[in-house]
């Protein structure tokens, strides 16, 4: 209903999740740099470089 309090283990949820997903998103772009730099496909490397420090960077500022 609207007014209600949430739910109390709501928030802990959602950052278990957001940090699951950064995390995640960091092994794929580090896979990704992997492959392209065996490869040699610059902008694959590029992408999966940007992933990687976005994840980064996102897990210390949150």
């Amino acid at each position: 209903m609207v007014g209600d309090a949430p739910l109390p283990n709501a928030v802990e949820a959602q950052e278990g999740i957001f940090f699951y997903t950064i995390g995640l998103g960091v092994v794929v772009g580090l896979l990704l740099w992997w492959v392209a730099y065996k490869g040699r496909q610059w902008w694959l490397l590029t992408w999966s470089v940007g992933l990687v420090v976005a994840g980064l960077l996102s897990m210390v500022l949150f």
